[in-house]
């Protein structure tokens, strides 16, 4: 049933991968991360010197108020003194400036709790796995494992009063590495923000694939249309396609005994989730030979390309191994360009988050196309699945921003 939709996908987007073509004539063969790929590909990825001040881990959460991103809870199972899971915040915020030699870029964070700029969720919340959002001003964290129950409850954060308050549970399971994010929904006096949560795993290991949306006060799951593919670990953005102006919700990857290369959209307007073409080599053309991104556990932003059209970055993540390709969607034709992998270990479980510059710079510098409004970040991390208390692995604090527009530079 599901081959002949795609070939009737194939045929329609020929010409489109026709251009897909063409635009990726310098990136074939790219799985390697070796410094001879990378310079073919186009990308480049910066480590920064001031690293996430908290300590190591993977599968934490971020949200972003205000062009500040909230990083918080996550895990580091290596570490028994600290019980594995965290319930602690820090806060990042762009203090930069332009000149001609590029960007200068000071992180900036907000130690909690220190010296309590950011609380703390309460020790009780402690967790890895969950979700996040942010909605109306307010940050918002639930579901998750606390090494060893699975969780439905959710947390409020106000940014304004530094406070952290218990909301109505998740009306789903009780689960992890589900994924959130938010659109509108249709009311009777027009569309407001809606968070949608859903997919993820139970402690049986069952893959979910409801959903359920969030007002800012209720939840519910009424119209609210269940992802195509049950599923957990998957990663998600949201970006406008610019061929009708609307936003749209994109699930992509994850994990269902073992990777999967699904790739879905859901239209709010609709409430339906429609089958996108996956990164996979499918087809007898050549566009796709080297499309091999069938992975869980990756991180996903969003910037604007020098059209100021949406892109969207998918990078890290693995199946039975961590990686560090790095994929760019473009919504206009549904195709994926690799660009240069993930410059920093390879690992899983990292979070990304977009900041505005248009703060830092000049009136000049916001004219000249070859100046990013946005950057791009990925934090945090780990080196394999998490699993138990006590197991093994890499955990990551190092901070990264990459410009997809310009050139790999060699580090060595």
């Amino acid at each position: 049933m599901r081959s002949n939709n795609e070939m009737t996908k194939m045929t329609r987007r020929t010409s489109y991968f026709c251009l897909a073509a063409l635009m990726m004539t310098t990136a074939t063969a790219f799985v390697s991360c070796e410094d001879e790929d990378n310079e073919e590909l186009q990308g480049n990825w910066v480590e920064l010197k001031d690293v996430f001040p908290g300590v190591e881990r993977g599968s934490a959460v971020c949200f972003v108020i205000n062009n500040e991103a909230y990083v918080g809870t996550g895990a580091n199972t290596t570490r028994t003194e600290e019980r594995e899971r965290f319930c602690d915040f820090y806060k990042a915020s762009y203090s930069g400036t332009y000149n001609k030699g590029g960007l200068v870029w000071s992180s900036n964070w907000d130690k909690a709790p220190v010296d309590g700029n950011v609380a703390s969720l309460p020790e009780s919340a402690k967790r890895n796995g969950a979700v996040a959002f942010a909605l109306n001003g307010k940050g918002y964290v639930g579901t998750g494992y606390n090494g060893t129950t699975y969780l439905k409850d959710f947390w409020e954060y106000d940014p304004e009063a530094n406070t952290w308050t218990q909301i109505a549970d998740y009306p789903g399971d009780s689960v992890r590495y589900a994924i959130a994010f938010v659109l509108p929904t249709k009311e009777t006096d027009g569309y407001k923000p809606t968070a949608y949560v859903g997919s993820g795993e139970n402690f049986d290991a069952d893959k979910k694939n409801d959903f359920y949306a969030f007002d800012g006060t209720n939840w519910t799951n009424t119209n609210v249309a269940n992802l195509g593919y049950k599923r957990s670990q998957a990663s998600v953005f949201v970006l406008t396609d610019p061929k009708d102006g609307q936003e749209y919700a994109y699930v992509v990857g994850g994990n269902h005994n073992g990777a999967v290369d699904w790739f879905e959209r859901y239209d709010y307007k609709k409430n339906t989730w429609e089958d996108l073409f996956r990164i996979s080599n499918r087809t007898k053309y050549d566009f796709d030979d080297d499309y091999t991104l069938a992975a869980y556990g990756s991180t996903a932003f969003v910037l604007d390309d020098v059209n100021g059209e949406p892109r969207a970055y998918l990078t890290t993540g693995g199946a039975g191994y961590a990686g560090n390709a790095t994929w760019e969607y473009n919504p206009r034709y549904d195709y994926w360009i690799q660009k240069t992998g993930f410059e920093g270990s390879v690992r899983k479980f990292a979070v990304s988050f977009v900041l505005d510059l248009d703060d830092v710079m000049t009136d000049e510098e916001k004219a000249n196309p070859n100046y990013p409004h946005q950057r791009a970040f990925v934090t945090t991390g780990c080196s394999a699945d998490i699993t138990t208390t006590g197991s093994g692995g890499t955990f990551y604090d190092d901070v990264w921003f990459f410009n997809p527009h310009e050139q790999y530079e060699d580090k060595d």
